[in-house]
């Protein structure tokens, strides 16, 4: 049997554009055409695409390139997945008005690029599109896009500003992460969503504003930007997710908005510069090490819906002195506020019901701790390690012993009532015996003038105390204070 030979009978040159046969093979008498889409021109492969032309890859010299609009009389309209991708000499490019996709990765590790202009037409941008290219330094993206991808900019480490467009409604996931570099941004008012890690890492970002149509900031969104010292949030926003502002050393003080339902573990951990922070009554789930590592963290107001303090929530906050939990309250998880050196008193609600391991441990400087209520039901052990306060109990409280965890308890002083006679006021006080208290009384609250009526050594039973009348004063307002020990 002969074999049959496959061999090209004749080839011929194509207008440069044109569909045209790849090879032209006979066999047996009979011609067969192969035809490709695709097209080669002007140091650019294409495919057509409804009749426009889609650029597949560049193959040029690089430098500074002005995308064509037409080629073989088709108008350009998409930049194809990867076209100039890793075109290392590429140092600027410019876009014409036709171009209304830019598909993904399209400029990704153009290490030299370093400008980039754009037609007024462009419409969508896809993920990754300038990703890696460290060399550029700025961006302005026309109010035509109103659909952008993730990772855009992603690790674009000289990148200093960009402009975004105003119909845009999210900045996705990684869109300016480890652009560090980036030391302003303006987001417009259509946004709505930022994106896990959408600017993680941008150390030269000093200053944020979110604006009010903002409902939800992604996870470690912000974090590691070292340099961020104010943040304003939105009046809209509803979830901060876990590690969103972690690790920004610089950011000193945080207003979260009435808005606010859930805050997400790691939210501020080591904001190391953070002073304040006021949890708003709105939000009702709280992660743990919400605020661990603050260690400049001195004032903390937490709503009244919140119900549990995670794990290490406000471990190694070295400035607190004092920290009072909301009435709602019902479980504080362990290591809560482990290594507060500087923490003097805390005061618990009734509600608290469960309390976990070491939760004040290492807080040597722990004076008073004041329960409102009851015994926990459910408590673990080491809730005190190495520390020695003096734990405090409401009278007629149920569960109470001489000592709580190894610590001496004592009946918290204050006064039951308070009944008018023609001799005077009949205060009934409680206290414990361990301490005696002073009766103060005040005439004039605004002055803050108080002084003392008289002393009394309790003996954790109540004690009807007879003040004397005085000269008819509009108000007379009594306190008790510890003697000193």
């Amino acid at each position: 049997m002969k074999r049959l030979l496959l061999r090209p009978l004749c080839t011929r040159t194509v207008p440069v554009g044109r569909t045209r046969p790849r090879h032209l093979w006979v066999l047996a008498g009979l011609f067969i055409c192969v035809f490709a889409t695709t097209g080669l021109a002007q140091d650019y492969t294409w495919i057509t695409n409804n009749g426009t032309i889609t650029i597949t890859d560049y193959t040029g010299p690089g430098g500074d390139v002005t995308v064509p609009s037409n080629l073989a009389g088709k108008v350009v309209t998409h930049l194809g997945t990867n076209a100039f991708r890793e075109v290392t000499t590429l140092t600027s490019v410019t876009l014409p008005d036709s171009i209304t996709t830019i598909e993904e990765g399209a400029f990704t590790s153009c290490s030299n690029l370093t400008s980039v202009a754009f037609g007024d037409s462009v419409t969508t941008i896809g993920n990754g599109v300038f990703a890696f290219c460290g060399n550029l330094l700025s961006a302005t993206l026309p109010n035509s896009i109103t659909n952008m991808g993730g990772l855009v900019f992603n690790q674009c480490y000289r990148l200093a500003s960009v402009t975004l467009p105003n119909n845009i409604t999210a900045i996705q996931a990684y869109t300016f992460d480890a652009c560090a570099s980036l030391a302003s941004v303006t987001l417009p008012n259509s946004v709505t969503a930022i994106g896990r890690r959408a600017f993680a890492g941008c150390h030269s970002l000093s200053n944020i504003t979110l604006p009010n149509n903002v409902t939800s900031i992604g996870e470690a969104a912000f974090r590691y930007c070292s340099g961020l010292i104010n943040a304003s949030i939105g009046n809209s926003v509803t979830s901060i997710a876990y590690s969103a502002f972690s690790h920004c050393t610089n950011l000193i003080s945080m207003t979260l908005p009435n808005s606010l339902t859930a805050l997400g573990g790691d939210a501020f951990r080591n904001c190391s510069r953070l002073t304040r922070i006021t949890i708003p009554n709105s939000v009702t789930s709280m992660g743990g090490y919400v605020c661990y590592d603050c260690k400049s963290l001195m004032d903390v107001t937490i709503g009244n819906r919140v119900t549990t303090i995670g794990d290490s929530a406000f471990g190694n906050c070295y400035s607190l002195t004092h920290i009072t939990l909301p009435d709602s309250v019902t479980t504080i998880a362990d290591d809560a506020f482990t290594s507060c050196d500087n923490l003097v008193s805390v005061t618990l609600p009734d509600s608290v019901t469960t309390m976990g391991e070491h939760v004040f441990v290492f807080c040597g400087n722990l004076e008073t701790v004041f329960f409102n209520g009851d015994v926990p039901i459910s408590t673990q052990t080491n809730i005190f390690a190495n520390s020695t306060p003096l734990v405090y109990h409401r009278y007629g409280a149920s569960g109470w012993g001489a000592t709580f965890e190894g610590l001496t308890t004592a009946i918290w002083p204050e006064v039951l009532s308070i009944t008018p006679q023609s001799a005077g006021h009949v205060l009934s006080v409680v206290g414990d015996e361990i301490q005696g208290i002073n009766v103060q009384q005040c005439t004039n609250l605004p002055a803050g003038q108080w002084t003392d009526v008289l002393g009394e050594m309790m003996t954790g039973a109540p004690v009807d105390i007879t003040v004397p009348a005085g000269d008819d004063d509009p108000m007379r307002l009594y306190r008790l204070a510890l003697e000193p020990e």
